[in-house]
């Protein structure tokens, strides 16, 4: 199966990707996801936008255990609400965006690249979804 086009009805769409071990937690590409989308017409999520990080975390750009329960916690309850996830590019990588991404199959909502607002192939999630990390 092939990435395919998909017409998204005007809504709220949170964006997943990678932010443990980059510089200051990805949020330069997350911000131009955000730039995109809206500029789209979709209001947009991105997680991290009210996180409060410790100086800790920061010099390692990894967060605690106990935030990370807090902000996945807090991730899967904005993706309840949305219409669509959108992914970056790199979201394979990401054990918190892998999980993201199976909620919202999960509950039926289109996943999508960020920067053409393609479907991702369901094949390739489902491949992805069930290769193990390290």
């Amino acid at each position: 199966m092939t990435d395919r086009q998909v017409l998204l009805p005007p809504g709220l769409v949170y964006v997943s990707g990678p932010m443990t071990g980059f510089a200051e937690f990805n949020r330069p590409a997350f911000n131009r996801a955000r730039d995109y989308l809206q500029a789209a017409g979709f209001s947009v999520i991105i997680p991290g936008d009210d996180e409060e990080y410790t100086i800790r975390e920061r010099l390692a750009w990894k967060v605690e255990d106990t935030s990370r329960r807090a902000y996945m916690f807090r991730d899967f309850l904005h993706i309840l609400t949305a219409n669509a996830v959108a992914v970056l590019d790199g979201w394979t990588g990401s054990k918190g965006s892998r999980a993201e991404v199976l909620v919202a199959q999960e509950i039926g909502l289109p996943v999508v690249w960020w920067h053409s607002l393609n479907y991702v192939a369901l094949d390739v999630t489902t491949d992805v979804l069930m290769t193990e990390l390290p």
